[in-house]
């Protein structure tokens, strides 16, 4: 690994980092009103995109620690949850171009709303294992989706619309470029 792949991959860290302390920070200001995208999700996807399918391992280990960062859930949840993204995020390479900003924002908002169903049921299944009886409260379901749906259609938009930024992040080329730009040296 190059130097320039491996700072690439610190900046990645970083900017995911970023995504999900603004996530928290939305969740935070935004408690009432319920609708925010998972920036983290744009990310991931856009990025999983366009790089070679060698590297999606260590996207999903970027974003999981970025998650586990700042999460409050279990940080197994958050692992399981980047790296289930990133595989349906491989398998919908292979059927369609997620290049494209309406197959990327669907894909987004596809993992965003699912992300969220996957912590509300680890969350109740931690609930019912934390109980001596075994008997927890059922999760509301129709609450959990309602949660998903917003959450599906916020991502979608922010995808829709940051998602060729988030490809083009500063630093990050290096990731999928293997060959430097030669620059053009006079003839002289």
């Amino acid at each position: 690994m190059t130097v320039r792949r491996a700072l690439g991959w610190c900046l990645l860290l970083a900017y995911a980092v970023w995504a999900c302390a603004l996530d928290g920070a939305w969740a935070f200001s935004a408690r009432e009103f319920g609708w925010r995208p998972d920036l983290l999700a744009v990310l991931l996807i856009a990025l999983a995109a366009r790089l070679p399918a060698g590297d999606l391992p260590w996207l999903a280990l970027c974003c999981a620690i970025a998650r586990t960062s700042v999460s409050i859930d279990a940080p197994v949840t958050n692992f399981a949850l980047s790296f289930g993204m990133v595989a349906l995020a491989r398998m919908a390479r292979g059927i369609v171009d997620v290049q494209g900003a309406w197959p990327r924002s669907l894909l987004s908002g596809l993992c965003a709303g699912l992300g969220v169903v996957w912590c509300a049921l680890a969350q109740d299944a931690r609930l019912s294992a934390a109980r001596l009886d075994g008997f927890a409260l059922p999760m509301d379901v129709s609450l959990t989706l309602a949660e998903a749906a917003r959450r599906a259609l916020s991502t979608a938009v922010a995808a829709l619309a940051l998602g060729a930024v988030t490809a083009h992040l500063p630093g990050l080329g290096p990731l999928w470029r293997r060959a430097t730009w030669h620059v053009g040296a006079s003839s002289r």
